[in-house]
């Protein structure tokens, strides 16, 4: 039998798979090779303690038990992968409305417009990564910034300026 899994995730949901494994219910190899996947390397998993079994793979995969991790299909660009990948170097939090995070989670691409932004939290420079989030506290996204915090924070509410964070720099959350 055959278990394939198609996921993508970014550093975030794999580090807090790791650490919260309970919580996730996913064990680390199984946290790695999702993070494999999401790179666009297809991962298979079987006993390899069975006599032959990359020949059974090869010949019947149908009947051999194993796992395939599938390769993620979608085109990311380099600069939205690190940006994913990179959560842990986020410098501050910008917190968005419920207008805004729907905007955000839709369908459509969407840029953090400093309209929809209530609070910002930390002290960021131009260029440094943030942390998109909802009045909840809920994580959205990760973007970088294209202002300090001290640029934007009076502009907060305004319409009419450039984004906060712009949906070509801008990582959703799974």
């Amino acid at each position: 039998t055959e278990r394939r899994i198609s996921g993508i995730v970014d550093t975030w949901s794999y580090v807090t798979c790791i650490t919260k494994k309970a919580q996730k219910d996913i064990s680390l190899d199984e946290a790695v090779n999702k993070f494999l996947a999401e790179e666009g390397i297809e991962v298979i998993i079987a006993n390899g303690k069975r006599n032959d079994i990359l020949i059974q793979l090869i010949k019947n995969p149908a009947q051999t038990v194993h796992t395939t991790f599938v390769a993620s299909q979608g085109k990311v660009s380099s600069v939205k992968k690190w940006i994913a990948h990179s959560s842990s170097f986020s410098k501050g939090v910008v917190v968005v409305n419920k207008d805004a995070a729907k905007a955000l989670t839709g369908k459509v691409p969407a840029s953090v417009l400093l309209v929809g932004v209530v609070s910002l939290q930390g002290d960021f420079e131009k260029g440094d990564l943030v942390t998109i989030a909802d009045e909840s506290g809920r994580k959205i996204a990760i973007g970088r910034s294209d202002y300090s915090s001290k640029e934007a924070l009076p502009l907060l509410g305004e319409h009419n300026v450039k984004p906060l964070v712009h949906y070509n720099y801008l990582s959703l959350e799974n």
